[in-house]
């Protein structure tokens, strides 16, 4: 969200790109943490649904974004389209928390040797 309110701040392309490679590495994230939570929400035989749910709004943003993003632009103006994020963002963030604070927790242990092999080979 805080990518989203740089790049609506903005006045100059620098500062709209900077701001956009900010946003985009919360956005890189946000698949993998939200199949990992799909992972500790929901046992094995219970995932296909919510994995489907994330497909199909994945592939509904696609379509439905650009249409959003037109009429935002045709009626209000560019820095709309980021502003819209901020109240969305936190809306979703409202709806996650008593998810997360009543998912269980299992006891993991860590793979010391794999994380140090998969940090050596990147």
């Amino acid at each position: 969200m805080v990518g989203s309110a740089l790049a609506a701040l903005t006045t100059d392309l620098t500062a709209l790109i900077a701001a956009r490679v900010f946003q985009a590495v919360g956005a890189g994230a946000l698949i993998p943490i939200s199949i990992a939570m799909v992972g500790d929400l929901f046992p094995p035989g219970e995932r296909g649904v919510p994995l489907g749910i994330m497909g199909a709004s994945a592939e509904a943003g696609g379509v439905i974004g650009p249409l959003w993003g037109g009429l935002i632009i045709r009626y209000l103006d560019w820095p709309w389209v980021f502003w819209i994020n901020i109240p969305l963002g936190a809306a979703v963030l409202l709806l996650m928390i008593p998810l997360v604070k009543s998912s269980p927790r299992f006891p993991a242990k860590v793979d010391y040797l794999g994380g140090g092999l998969l940090a050596v080979s990147l």
